[in-house]
């Protein structure tokens, strides 16, 4: 694999658009949408260069599965040894240690059992974190004023990621990628749920 294909490799899987990875390794000052299209196509289907992005993928693709694995594995033990120790709780089966001053001695030591409130609560505890049942949580329906937020057009990153859910590349899109142009803003207002409702 030559350093233009290493580029386009690097670039491709950077940015996820393999017209404007092409034109970016290749430094391309076409503007043929079609040319581009093409020649991006070959160059993915180079053994060498399919090879090098489907490696890289996978090995990301791995890793985030390692990770995701991980902090599961990690969360459940958690949570697994939270509802231990609720359980012990409830079925009274822990003792805790107390310290105070009695008659007949400085400092007298005993190990108390839960009362039956804490069995309770460790009961109603555990029960959430098992997913028995939901906790009501009041939610307050509050209805603000209306406030102008600045919108600038799509940025590029967003315009990638566009195309590549469409797998769609337009001439127009591609100008916007490989031209700076001026940003506009607009001013778009946010209506609240209950007064867009009202308009209607």
């Amino acid at each position: 694999m030559n350093q233009k294909q290493h580029s386009f490799v690097t670039e491709y899987l950077r940015i996820g658009d393999k017209v404007i990875a092409y034109k970016i390794a290749y430094q391309c000052d076409s503007t043929n949408l079609e040319t581009l299209i093409s020649s991006a196509n070959r160059l993915m289907k180079h053994p060498e260069v399919a090879k090098a992005i489907e490696d890289v993928q996978s090995r990301i693709r791995a890793q985030v599965e390692y990770e995701l694995k991980q902090e599961l594995r990690r969360e459940l033990l958690t949570v697994q040894r939270k509802r231990e120790l609720l359980a012990a709780i409830a079925t009274g089966d822990i003792s805790v240690e107390q310290n105070y001053k009695g008659r007949d001695c400085k400092t007298c030591t005993q190990f108390a059992k839960p009362t039956i409130n804490q069995m309770l609560k460790a009961i109603d505890i555990d029960s959430k974190l098992a997913g028995h049942y939901v906790s009501n949580k009041n939610v307050h329906d509050s209805t603000q004023p209306v406030k102008p937020v600045e919108n600038t057009e799509s940025t590029l990153q967003n315009e990638i990621a566009d195309t590549q859910e469409l797998d769609i590349m337009t001439e127009e899109r591609l100008e916007h990628f490989l031209s700076p142009q001026e940003q506009h803003t607009n001013n778009i207002p946010l209506i609240a749920a209950k007064q867009y409702r009202q308009l209607e």
